[in-house]
């Protein structure tokens, strides 16, 4: 989709930018991505990663 810059989106008026959504299904995206790790291959280097 198109992206839109902070100073595109307080033209247009918007008055307030949530993170909360994409930051929570980036959030869970890594605990399933951990858990599968740790339950098919029994390992953690998930804990090595940045």
């Amino acid at each position: 989709g198109k992206s839109f810059s902070v100073a595109e989106l307080e033209a247009a008026g918007v008055k307030r930018i949530s993170f909360a959504t994409p930051f929570y299904r980036a959030a869970m995206r890594m605990v399933l991505a951990a858990a599968t790790e740790v339950k098919e291959q029994g390992t953690f280097n998930y804990l090595k990663k940045p």
